[in-house]
């Protein structure tokens, strides 16, 4: 068999979704993608400061 199945992904679920829940679930997503800022010891503060 040759069916093609057209997914709609997420789009589907969002419909039988609360809306607080979607906006938490975007919330996620948003906050996977930040960077986190490395964090630094003592002397590599001090090397920094030094260049």
């Amino acid at each position: 068999m040759n069916e093609h199945i057209k997914d709609r992904g997420t789009k589907k679920w969002t419909s039988i979704m609360l809306p607080e829940h979607v906006k938490a679930l975007k919330q996620l997503l948003a906050d996977e993608r930040k960077e986190q800022k490395p964090l630094l010891d003592e002397q590599h503060l001090i090397e920094w400061i030094e260049n």
